[in-house]
């Protein structure tokens, strides 16, 4: 189950607008008083409209609607911002398990070899590497650092257990996003048909009045 601080370090990785950043913030903040799941407001499921309209200060289901539905573009807005980290995940995944296999082969092998290399779209070309104790990693931003094999390997597996354990939560929060997005569309409807059932319910009354007249 990730906690306010699980949602902060994922948001921390998250290439979202600022509008997003904003928006996780405020949740994050009110969570600390109403106790949302995962800092992230809980939809609530309308069992009776009348006491849901008053609870929450709505003069009308249409206030109600506007409301819900702003709501609805938040979550989806976030489910969104999930969705991309979680495309960049089963990017970066891959990457890291495959440097990972290079280093623990040089680890193995601990002596000179010849290899066959892409060079571009099918052209490959054969190379001879000396005995290797050490080895570059890319850190991003165009930084590289040299490290040893054992503390190489050290990073890419502490990284690539980050990795998967943001995975895990990303995965945890789109499935939370799902349901409270489709409490919200059940909401909406339920609300929508009882508004139209009114609206025709006064205008029938209306109409029968003024034939009475």
């Amino acid at each position: 189950m990730m906690d306010e601080s699980g949602v902060r370090i994922l948001l921390a990785h998250l290439d979202t607008s600022t509008v997003v950043r904003s928006l996780l913030d405020k949740w994050l903040r009110h969570s600390k008083d109403s106790g949302t799941l995962k800092g992230i407001p809980k939809a609530t499921f309308i069992e009776d409209v009348d006491v849901y309209l008053k609870t929450n200060g709505y003069v009308t289901i249409r206030d109600a609607m506007q409301a819900l539905d702003q709501l609805y573009q938040k979550y989806k807005l976030m489910e969104q911002a999930f969705l991309q980290r979680k495309l960049r995940l089963l990017q970066q995944m891959p990457d890291i398990t495959k440097t990972l296999d290079v280093v623990k082969h040089l680890e193995k092998k601990n002596e000179d070899f010849d290899v066959t290399f892409e060079v571009s779209d099918q052209l490959y070309t054969r190379a001879h590497i000396d005995k290797a104790d050490k080895v570059g990693l890319w850190l991003g931003a165009n930084v590289m650092l040299e490290y040893n094999l054992a503390e190489a390997k050290e990073i890419l597996l502490a990284n690539l257990s980050s990795a998967e354990t943001s995975m895990a939560d990303v995965e945890e929060t789109l499935a939370f996003l799902k349901e409270q997005t489709t409490t919200v569309e059940v909401s909406l409807a339920r609300l929508h048909n009882l508004n139209v059932k009114r609206n025709q319910a006064a205008a029938a009354a209306a109409s029968s009045n003024g034939a009475r007249k």
